[in-house]
């Protein structure tokens, strides 16, 4: 049984199914025993793929470039260890599915399953790891193969980590089947009881409406339907009753009434639809769309970005969804089902809390006209995130002392530096003492200028 809350849903992107099984994927790397502890306690497992079709759809879970655990390994940490990568046996009869089990499903990498060990991870005799060889299964996204993976004395570290992929016999906590609070889609008409043709209100929770149709073709919102004041002209003395009067809505004499039965009836609340809604914000990725950068032989051909980011956005507030109190940008309201948010919202949450994120600030980020002006039916927040605290920290400090700033919430700049930028930085006058907290024994003095060496000898390899 499931204790309470004990699926932080910040932490996993949507949960989505397939073939009556759920699935979901971390945001954080984790070792693989991280993994399998985490699977634990949110009562699933680690993702097994059991067909092509599951092992495709897994794939999809990860995404392109990147790289998860699944539910497969060596519970026996086998020592038929390969010591070159050109003399090895690839046997993989000693994997096993999380369950124990023998696998139903192969889709191995050719030359893997190797139980790799490197040079470096033994001296002498003695082993620089903690574990030898490699026993433990990841998924590659971009193509659904399998490789096996261990620890490595290499780099300075010793710990593998990768996104994990988890799978649920039944429905988690963090699925939600209809999603209806994260996206609101206009293209029916809606209708919502905090906005009105002249003001829209936030700070609660208002109720949303499909709105309908009469046989005239009149679109109506069904809340609070009023009737409508009928004005009678005697202009044409051969026309009917009906054709000499005209009905006027009491409450917004510019809408047009509905006929509903034998009655002229009008909302209070005008409905909502694509062509009158409008969207703000151009986010500046930093990424060139137009110009990938990178040709099949692994040069860079594009624009060289150092320390580049991404904008997300959150939904503070949205009415027609009902968010309020922080709505999507807030974690306590994921975490307790108050609100039903996306993919993207979750990961800044996480990244933010992972201090990777600059925050910039908050705007409106959708708004309605009823042709009495704009009404912001929607607020959000922009940050910049980038892929590790170290380059937030740069860019926090490096950004002013180049003149350079963020942008705006509506059009964030999270551009990475140019080379020539870069070398104009001065990484010796930088506070990183935020960064040097979170490792051993660092050399304050010297740190900023090593790294920033190192990153101009790997700028310039991209160059060649």
């Amino acid at each position: 049984m499931s204790l309470l809350f004990s699926m932080d849903c910040a932490s996993f992107k949507d949960v989505k199914e397939h073939g009556g099984h759920y699935y979901t994927a971390s945001y954080s790397r984790l070792t693989f025993q991280e993994a399998m502890n985490m699977s634990n306690r949110i009562d699933g497992y680690l993702a097994i793929p059991n067909s092509s079709d599951e092992n495709r759809f897994i794939a999809s879970m990860i995404g392109k470039g990147k790289i998860a655990w699944i539910g497969i390994y060596d519970p026996f940490n086998s020592s038929n260890y390969c010591y070159s990568r050109n003399r090895c046996a690839f046997d993989d009869g000693r994997f096993r599915t999380v369950h124990r089990r023998p696998l139903s499903y192969k889709n191995w990498t050719i030359t893997q399953p190797d139980n790799f060990v490197d040079k470096y991870d033994t001296i002498k005799g003695k082993k620089q790891v903690s574990i030898l060889g490699e026993h433990w299964v990841a998924m590659s996204g971009s193509n659904g193969k399998w490789f096996d993976d261990g620890e490595h004395k290499k780099d300075y570290k010793t710990v593998v980590k990768h996104i994990a992929i988890f799978e649920f016999d039944e429905q988690p906590e963090c699925y939600n089947e209809s999603d209806a609070g994260s996206n609101i889609s206009f293209q029916r008409k809606k209708c919502n009881t905090l906005v009105r043709d002249r003001a829209a209100s936030f700070g609660s929770i208002g109720k949303t409406y499909d709105c309908k149709i009469d046989h005239d073709g009149v679109d109506y919102c069904p809340l609070n339907m009023e009737e409508c004041k009928t004005v009678y002209t005697t202009q044409d003395q051969n026309a009917t009753q009906d054709q000499n009067a005209t009905h006027i809505c009491r409450s917004a004499p510019a809408r047009k009434c509905a006929h509903i039965g034998n009655k002229w009836l009008c909302s209070p609340f005008p409905c909502a639809s694509t062509s009158n809604i409008s969207n703000s914000g151009q986010y500046i990725d930093g990424v060139d769309r137009s110009n990938n950068g990178w040709n099949d032989k692994g040069k860079c051909l594009g624009k060289i970005r150092i320390f580049n980011g991404r904008a997300y956005k959150c939904r503070e507030q949205d009415i027609f969804a009902g968010l309020i109190d922080g709505g999507c940008c807030k974690k306590e309201n994921m975490l307790f089902g108050m609100a039903k948010c996306q993919a993207e919202e979750k990961d800044l949450i996480s990244r933010t809390e992972s201090g990777l994120c600059h925050y910039i600030g908050k705007f409106c980020s959708k708004s309605v006209n009823f042709g009495a002006g704009e009404l912001c039916i929607e607020k959000s927040k922009t940050s910049c995130c980038f892929n590790s605290k170290l380059a937030r920290i740069f860019q926090e400090q490096g950004k002013p002392k180049l003149g350079k700033n963020w942008g705006s919430a509506e059009n964030p700049d999270c551009k990475g530096f140019t080379p020539e930028e870069f070398q104009k930085l001065d990484f010796s006058q930088m506070d990183l003492s935020e960064f040097t907290r979170d490792i051993r024994n660092p050399n304050l003095r010297n740190i900023g200028n090593s790294i920033k060496n190192k990153i101009q000898s790997n700028v310039s390899k991209l160059k060649q």
